[in-house]
């Protein structure tokens, strides 16, 4: 009987903070870092399964994640919209590009990870970075595959300046 009451005065702490984990959530999924070099998306998942809860987690942590590239690309494509602003193809050419980085996301890596049990459910909480040097690499390699696209903007200073910075 002792043993029993010892038991459950050690365990009575242990469930109580996987209880408060999915309620009271790690500081950078209130707070996200931020920096010059990466851009960063939070993700939650929940599951009876860890590995469901963590992938579902991972993928809207890319969701997210994806929303704030978009407003980078923008960006970093702006400068060669004014190059190729008189050709409606090319103008064409320049969104799908935007399109295309912002779905394939490369080279994100989990920064933080907290999981947390309550009742068999498994709750996880992402934290991933990509380096904006990567979203500067993915427009340059679109823009290499596109042949046409390419032959027009490539001698142009906007686009010399972007595959500088993607290096």
């Amino acid at each position: 009987m002792k043993r029993v009451i010892i038991g459950i005065f050690f365990i009575i702490p242990f469930v109580a903070q996987c209880q408060n984990g999915v309620n009271n959530p790690p500081e950078w999924v209130k707070n996200p870092p931020t920096s010059k070099e990466n851009i960063y998306g939070v993700g939650f998942g929940t599951s009876t399964n860890r590995d469901i809860a963590e992938r579902k987690a991972i993928m809207d942590a890319n969701v997210n994640l994806a929303e704030k590239v978009q407003p980078a690309v923008i960006t970093i494509t702006s400068l060669i919209d004014s190059v190729v602003k008189n050709n409606v193809v090319l103008i064409e050419k320049v969104r799908i590009v935007r399109k295309k980085v912002q779905a394939t996301l490369e080279n994100t890596n989990i920064k933080e990870r907290a999981v947390f049990e309550d009742n068999g459910r498994i709750s996880v909480y992402v934290l991933i970075e990509m380096p904006i040097k990567e979203i500067n690499r993915s427009v340059v390699n679109q823009i290499t595959d596109d042949k046409d696209l390419y032959n027009a903007i490539a001698k142009t200073k906007a686009y010399k300046q972007l595959a500088r910075k993607a290096k």
